[in-house]
């Protein structure tokens, strides 16, 4: 194995760049779940701290979903309904298609849906739950 020392500067500072770019630049880009054209089952997303995280129209959300924390916004243009664990952080789902959640449902922590004129349904048997609207419209603090 033969080890390649790098004398030019512009190299080094090019080789640092990719390095960079390659280990602190993927947890910035947004995260798309599912597919307009074929049903997939998902595990449990997280998506980061971004304003176009979205789910689209064929992903069953079986274990619920994770938003990052209060900067994190994901729009939600799903067909099916949502179950298991829900954790908004504080961070902003908007709605761009009716949105059911089912039992088995836990909220973690809180956060902000924005209605957009589309609405949300909770299960019968989901105790503890304080929607709290804001400002007019159907937008809801959780």
């Amino acid at each position: 194995m033969k080890i390649v020392r790098v004398d030019n500067k512009a190299t080094q500072l090019t080789i640092l760049t990719l390095l960079f770019i390659t280990f602190f630049m993927p947890s910035s880009f947004s995260l798309t779940v599912g597919s307009n054209s074929a049903v997939s089952v998902e595990t449990q997303p997280t998506f980061p701290t971004k304003t176009d995280n979205i789910i689209l129209g064929f992903a069953r959300m079986e274990n619920g979903f994770l938003l990052a924390d209060q900067n994190t916004t994901c729009t939600f243009q799903d067909f099916f309904h949502v179950a298991g664990s829900v954790n908004l952080s504080g961070g902003t789902l908007v709605l761009a298609e009716d949105l059911t959640f089912d039992n088995p449902l836990g909220f973690q922590n809180g956060g902000i849906i924005l209605g957009n004129a589309f609405a949300f349904e909770l299960p019968r048997a989901i105790p503890n739950t304080t929607l709290v609207s804001g400002g007019g419209g159907n937008n809801y603090r959780i």
